[in-house]
């Protein structure tokens, strides 16, 4: 077993990663090299990370391979998470945000935060389903003041879905992250957002494809804490048996008919 401490093991064993499995995941040299040396660079700022489960590290970083995210890089599309000697991948929301866009070409996507001090409506039901949301950008905007966060997805056929959450499920959701993860640390309004935005993908309704949908789900239960899935399972299995919080939506509100 390399000994991640070390540059040239690291360097090796991700070399030898690269030439397998993960290298195949990347289409071009650029992307690899770029790929290999935002991975170091997470791996020698984190000294849990070099004494992570080396199978449990592989396994996030095919997971970002697949979902064609960098791992803990400028974007902070994905995060590497060391948990009692596990590596798990955090999605970040700008991460989530992208992967929604692509499995969605011609969507609209957006996702906000409500403070308390904004005027905030949730129209259920039949009758004119919407968020109205008027921000009062004099009030209070801190984190501790963040009440609530929403995602809205309009498809290109111009069905609208959406979803919010109020601040209890925003925490309980950072409390099954971790809690103190770099991403809920320094951003917290922006992984608020994320987790509007998880439920609304998690939802059932807003479409995606297979080879996304796997690999999002898996890394999305692995946020939760759940066993990392086997180098030889199948594809698919990350589908079976996803579980999330019980959701009163997604709210849809269907396309009208294109005239005649």
């Amino acid at each position: 077993m390399a000994d991640l401490a070390r540059p040239r093991e690291r360097e090796t064993w991700l070399a030898t990663l690269m030439s397998d499995r993960l290298g195949a995941l990347l289409e071009t040299e650029a992307q690899r090299r770029r790929f290999s040396a935002v991975t170091l660079a997470a791996i020698a700022k984190d000294k849990n990370l070099m004494r992570c489960d080396q199978t449990s590290l592989a396994l996030s970083l095919l997971t970002c391979a697949e979902l064609g995210l960098e791992p803990n890089g400028a974007l902070d599309l994905a995060y590497l998470i060391p948990r009692k000697g596990q590596c798990s991948v955090q999605l970040g929301y700008k991460g989530l945000a992208l992967l929604a866009h692509r499995a969605n070409p011609g969507a609209t996507i957006s996702a906000s935060v409500v403070y308390a001090d904004d005027h905030f409506v949730i129209r259920a039901g039949t009758d004119d389903p919407g968020i109205e949301h008027r921000p009062n950008l004099q009030g209070r905007r801190t984190d501790k003041d963040v009440i609530a966060s929403y995602a809205t997805i309009r498809l290109a056929d111009g069905g609208l879905a959406f979803e919010y959450c109020d601040r209890a499920e925003i925490d309980r959701r950072r409390k099954a992250g971790g809690g103190n993860s770099p991403a809920w640390r320094n951003h917290f309004a922006a992984m608020a957002r994320k987790t509007a935005l998880r439920k609304l993908l998690m939802g059932g309704t807003v479409p995606l494809s297979p080879s996304l949908a796997s690999p999002l789900v898996e890394a999305l239960q692995a946020e939760d804490g759940a066993p990392a899935r086997d180098s030889a399972a199948s594809p698919l299995d990350g589908l079976l048996g996803a579980s999330d919080e019980p959701s009163d939506g997604p709210f849809v509100v269907d396309a009208e008919p294109a005239p005649e």
